[in-house]
């Protein structure tokens, strides 16, 4: 897991415990998506890359890859995998 290994984590509200299924759509989440990449994180998941990245959105869950990586991903409308061009083995795709 990304978490796990210290390269990710996910955010929420002010005030919230729980992660919050539409924090894409609250001011903190469209203000966090707009500018995480000047502090060199990415947005992971996100409804565009479910194929490329084999998961469906999680608008909390936020990827540290450096400034640098994370101005050209989100300059470039990219996701990780396909910046490194590793596309993912989805069941769907057989």
């Amino acid at each position: 897991s990304e978490r796990q290994l210290g390269l990710a984590l996910d955010i929420t509200p002010a005030g919230y415990s729980e992660i919050l299924d539409e924090f894409g759509e609250t001011t903190t989440g469209q203000w966090v998506n707009e500018h995480c990449y000047e502090f060199g994180f990415v947005r992971r998941y996100q409804e565009q890359y479910r194929y490329e990245t084999g998961y469906d959105i999680e608008a909390w869950h936020y990827r540290y890859v450096g400034v640098e990586l994370a101005t050209y991903l989100y300059e470039n409308d990219l996701s990780l995998e396909a910046y490194y061009d590793l596309r993912q083995i989805l069941p769907w795709d057989e």
